[in-house]
């Protein structure tokens, strides 16, 4: 009885992951620094693999290592020789997006592209 119910919250729990990370895929806009630096998403998302590129003011960059745990979800970007980590959460119609550049932190709220 006890491993039906773990195996039944484990399905249920997968399934919710995928589920979410589906509804990540898409193009996706906001803005760092009070609208000051805008960005694109262009996401898709396989498994647990997250790819696409991300477009500001300073071209189109591919994402990398990206990945997605349940609502939530890191990248990359390579600016200039650096490494940019991004980190996000899918709210709802909504993403929650962070980043660390210089040791200073930004969020911004990106929304679907239509």
């Amino acid at each position: 009885m006890i491993k039906k119910v773990l195996f039944s919250a484990l399905l249920v729990c997968t399934l919710l992951s995928y589920c979410f990370a589906a509804a990540l895929d898409g193009k996706w806009k906001g803005a760092f620094g009070d609208g000051q630096f805008e960005i694109t998403l262009d996401l898709k998302v396989q498994g647990n693999k997250l790819t696409g590129t991300i477009t500001s003011p300073r071209g189109e960059n591919p994402i990398t290592d990206g990945k997605v745990t349940g609502n939530e979800f890191t990248f990359n970007r390579t600016f200039n020789e650096n490494t940019i980590v991004y980190k996000g959460k899918l709210n709802g119609d909504k993403i929650d997006l962070t980043v660390n550049f210089q040791g200073n932190d930004m969020s911004a709220t990106l929304t679907r592209v239509p």
